[in-house]
Parts: structure tokens; C-alpha cells; sequence
């Protein structure tokens, strides 16, 4: 049936910037050549490489597999096929001692390098954690052994160590989430003068005038089902810095710049992690519905070149979040199938009998 069934696969176009892959393809030479006295010094013949991690279940071997699964899950379909292909073209090409060539290795790193700064940093640090417990910290288990015992020259080690962290720092600044943090700093700087003008305790911010509240709920369906597409643990970071700021506001409701950087780095991941579609129904929707008329008023309230200077880092950051999106993860729900079936048919009760009282 599958043979009977081929389907013909489909080509994305890379989410990495050409800025951010020469950063990476450029140190990625630096790594390869800085580490490759190491790896050379490496019996990769050596039956170590082959075994299990002792001590550890299988059971506790694939919960770090999964999240590998999960972070592979979200990285760039072009950055992917090109780390797979520099793989591929390494084994072909390495010698009897499993050494591959110094331009494969290059490859491979750049490969990886743009795989890595396609995702953010949390499912990078899931991976990290994972196989840290696994196999143990750097300064012992596993990794201080390979050092020890299969390690030909310490110094080579230390220095292939120096020029992989650098490496990290490369790969960490073209990441998505990276990328919107450094924009969301400037888009608070840039508004901050703007924010601390406008009074936040005038019942204006929490009404609109001649509002139909049907053409309102359609308007906020359409929220509502923006959030539903975004990444859950990404909604659930906007919601915990609002949290914060809120707690400390001060009596004019202006939270601190430092906090207002975080509020617009964690609506920017949010957003960047549904397709501009669902963001621009959003837009559609809302400016449908707000007079014309409000944004001059606003204006007035205001020093127009505060504004003016706030809506342009605003256009800056909205460029960026376009630029830099994060495929969301899917939780499994936690709710057991026995309780949501039980909740399902309360459900279905409730509704048959409030339903005359909704439409009174």
C-alpha cells in the first residue's frame, strides 16, 4: 500500500536569516578547525560508543530521546535536511578510524549550528538537561571519563571546549527567541518615555464608546483563537511576566522599563509561534471596530514625537517576530479520559438546561 502510495515530499524555504547563516557557516569553520586535533585523537573504533549508558533503563534513556524528538520537532525542514545531508556525506567520506575530513566536519557543524538556532533556547536547554542527567555533569560521570581515559591530548580537549562555547554563543544569538529579547529591549527603550505619558488609570483604556458588543464577540473569537494556535509554556511565560508587572505597579500603572522589555519579549515569542494569519485576522478584526477618530484623540493626550518614536520601534519589532518564528510544541492534555468524559456529559446537561435562560 505504501509503495502503491508515494507521497511527493514538500520544500520550505529556511527561517534562518542570510546574516545568521554566514555567522554560523563562519564559526563553524573557527569550531572545525580548533576541535579537529581532538577528534582526531579519538578511537572512534572504540566498542564504548556503541553501548548503552550503564546504570540507566531503557525507559530513562528514551524520555532524553524524546526530547530530542521534540526539539527536532520544531527546527527549520531546510536547516534539517542540510545538517542530514553534511552527515551523510561525513561517513561516506571518513577514513578506517572513523575520522571524517575537516571541510565534512565543517559542514556538520554549520548543519547543526542553523538546526539549533532555529529553535528557542528552552527546547535546547530540555535536550541539555535531559542527557545531563542521563549520562552526568561535565566535571564527572560519563563525560569526565571520555576526558580521562579516551582522550589522546587534554590540551586538544580544552581548546575544541574553548572554540565549541563560542560556537554556542554564535548559534545563541541567531535563535529566534534571542532575536525578539534584543528587539523587545529596544522597542521598551524606545516607548518607554511614550508609556510613562499616558494615563493608565482613565476609564478610556477600559471602554469603547458606541461599541456593538456582537461585532466585539466575533472580534474576540478571533483573539481567542490566536492564543488557541500559539505555544502553550510561551502563553503560559506572557502570562506570569503580566503577573509580575501588575503586582508592583506603582499608583500611575506604569510597570518598570526592565519589566516592560519582558512583557513585549513574551507577546513577540507568542506571536512569532502562530502563522501571521491568525495574528492578521486579529488586526483585521479590532481596527474594524475602533473609531477612526480614537487614535487622533490619543494622540492628543499625549507628545506626538513620543508616539511617533514608540510606533516605529513597534514597526521594528513586529519585522523582527515576522522574521524569527517558533513552531509551537503540543502538550499532551493532563486531564485523565475518565474526568473529561465525566466533565463532557456535566457539560452537555448544563447547556441543555441554561439554554432557554441564555436565550431570555
Amino acid at each position: 500500500v505504501v509503495k502503491a502510495n508515494p507521497i511527493k515530499p514538500s520544500t520550505q524555504p529556511t527561517t534562518v536569516s542570510s546574516e545568521s547563516s554566514s555567522a554560523i557557516s563562519t564559526a563553524a569553520e573557527k569550531l572545525a578547525k580548533d576541535a579537529y586535533p581532538f577528534m582526531k585523537g579519538i578511537d572512534w573504533t572504540d566498542e564504548l560508543w556503541g553501548k548503552s549508558v550503564p546504570g540507566k533503563t531503557a525507559r530513562q534513556t528514551l524520555e532524553a530521546v524524546d526530547k530530542m524528538i521534540v526539539m527536532g520537532t520544531k527546527m527549520d525542514s531546510a536547516a534539517l535536511v542540510e545538517a542530514a545531508k553534511a552527515h551523510v556525506k561525513a561517513i561516506e567520506n571518513m577514513d578506517s578510524k572513523g575520522v571524517m575530513t575537516l571541510e565534512d566536519f565543517k559542514a556538520i557543524n554549520a548543519g547543526i549550528g542553523k538546526t539549533v538556532a532555529s529553535v528557542p533556547r528552552s527546547s535546547v536547554m530540555d535536550v541539555y538537561d535531559s542527557i545531563g542527567k542521563l549520562i552526568g555533569p561535565p566535571q564527572a560521570g560519563i563525560p569526565n571519563y571520555i576526558y580521562t581515559q579516551k582522550n589522546t591530548n587534554p590540551a586538544d580537549a580544552m581548546t575544541a571546549y574553548s572554540a565549541f562555547l563560542e560556537f554556542k554563543d554564535t548559534v545563541r544569538a541567531a535563535q529566534p527567541d534571542k532575536a525578539i529579547d534584543v528587539a523587545a529591549a529596544k522597542l521598551a527603550k524606545a516607548s518607554y518615555p511614550f508609556m510613562k505619558q499616558v494615563d493608565w488609570n482613565s476609564p478610556t483604556y477600559w471602554t469603547v464608546p458606541g461599541a456593538d458588543p456582537i461585532a466585539w464577540a466575533k472580534a474576540i473569537a478571533k483573539i481567542i483563537d490566536h492564543g488557541a494556535s500559539m505555544d502553550m509554556d510561551l502563553v503560559k511565560a506572557g502570562c506570569q511576566v503580566h503577573h509580575a508587572a501588575i503586582g508592583n505597579l506603582p499608583s500611575t500603572g506604569v510597570c518598570s522599563e526592565a519589566q516592560l522589555t519582558a512583557i513585549n519579549a513574551a507577546i513577540g515569542r507568542m506571536i512569532a509561534s502562530v502563522p501571521e494569519s491568525k495574528t492578521m485576522d486579529v488586526y483585521n478584526a479590532v481596527s474594524a471596530l475602533v473609531d477612526k477618530r480614537v487614535p487622533e484623540y490619543l494622540m492628543n493626550t499625549v507628545n506626538e514625537k513620543d508616539a511617533r518614536a514608540a510606533y516605529d520601534a513597534l514597526i521594528k519589532f513586529t519585522n523582527v517576530v515576522k522574521a524569527n518564528p517558533i513552531e509551537p510544541s503540543m502538550q499532551p492534555t493532563t486531564v485523565s479520559s475518565a474526568s473529561s468524559s465525566a466533565i463532557s456529559t456535566a457539560s452537555e446537561k448544563l447547556a441543555k438546561d441554561a439554554y432557554p435562560f441564555m436565550k431570555g
